[in-house]
C-alpha cells in the first residue's frame, strides 16, 4: 500500500518548475481574502460601526458571503488546476479563474460546498450546543466551574473532531466535479461518501504528515508553498483513488 512519503515524493517530482506559478496563485487567493477582512475593517472604521451592533455584524455577514461566492471558485481553480498536473496536463496560471467563465458550474460549486459545510455543521452541532450551555452555567458563577469547564472544552473538541471526519468524506467532491462537471452535486457529494470508505485513517494519516509544514507557514511566509506542495500531495493520493474506484 502506497504511503503518504510515496505520494510526498511524488508531489515533490510533479511540482519541478511548477512551484512558482502555484505560489503565485495561492498567494492571489490569499490576497484576496485579507483584502476583503481588511476592507471590512477599514469600512467599519470609517463608517463607524460598533463592534457587536447589528449593522457591523451585518458588514461582516455580506463580507462572508462576498468571500464565499470569491474564494471557493479561486481555490476550486487552483484544485482543479493541480489535480490535472497530477494527471499528466499543465495549464497556465490563468486556469484558477476559469470557473468564472460557467454559470452552471459556479452554481454547481456553490452548492456542493454548501452541502460539504452544512454537514460539517449539523454533525458538530449537537456537541457545540451542549458547550454553549455549560459556557452560560460557567458564566453564572455555577458550582464545580472547573468540571463544568472540562465539560466545555471536551464539548467543543468532540464537535471540531465530528465536523472535520464529515468533511473528511466530502475529500474527493472537488477532483469529481473536475471530472464531470455537468454531475449534479448531490451526487458528486455521495459519490464521494462511497469513494471514502475505509480511505478515512489515510487521508489523516497524509494530513498529520503535513502539521508541522501547516504550523510553520502560520508563522512565517512560505504558506502559499506549503499549500502548493500539500495540493499537489492530496490531488496526487485523489488521482489514485479514483481510479481504483472506477
Amino acid at each position: 500500500m502506497r504511503n503518504a512519503a510515496y505520494y510526498k515524493h511524488l508531489a515533490r517530482r510533479r511540482l519541478t518548475g511548477q512551484r512558482i506559478g502555484f505560489a503565485v496563485a495561492f498567494g492571489i487567493l490569499l490576497a484576496t481574502g485579507s483584502f476583503l477582512l481588511l476592507g471590512g475593517e477599514a469600512t467599519a472604521r470609517v463608517a463607524g460601526l460598533v463592534h457587536g451592533s447589528w449593522r457591523y455584524d451585518g458588514l461582516n455577514g455580506v463580507l462572508a458571503l462576498i468571500g464565499f461566492l470569491l474564494l471557493t471558485p479561486l481555490r476550486f481553480g487552483i484544485r482543479r488546476r493541480t489535480f490535472r498536473l497530477a494527471r499528466g496536463q499543465e495549464l497556465p496560471v490563468s486556469e484558477i479563474f476559469s470557473p468564472f467563465g460557467s454559470a452552471a458550474l459556479l452554481v454547481r460549486l456553490w452548492v456542493l460546498k454548501l452541502l460539504v459545510r452544512g454537514r460539517g455543521a449539523l454533525w458538530g452541532m449537537g456537541p457545540y450546543a451542549a458547550s454553549g450551555v455549560l459556557l452560560a452555567l460557567l458564566k453564572r458563577g455555577a458550582a464545580d466551574e472547573r468540571v463544568i469547564a472540562v465539560g466545555c472544552v471536551g464539548c467543543l473538541a468532540l464537535g471540531f473532531g465530528l465536523s472535520t471526519l464529515a468533511r473528511a468524506k466530502s475529500f474527493l467532491c472537488e477532483y469529481l466535479l473536475t471530472d464531470k462537471p455537468g454531475e449534479s452535486p448531490w451526487r458528486l457529494f455521495r459519490a464521494s461518501d462511497r469513494q471514502m470508505k475505509g480511505r478515512l485513517a489515510r487521508l489523516f494519516a497524509l494530513r498529520l504528515h503535513f502539521a508541522g509544514w501547516f504550523f510553520l507557514g502560520l508563522v512565517g511566509v512560505t504558506l502559499p508553498s506549503i499549500l502548493t506542495y500539500y495540493e499537489m500531495t492530496a490531488a496526487s493520493l485523489a488521482a489514485d483513488w479514483m481510479e481504483e474506484s472506477a
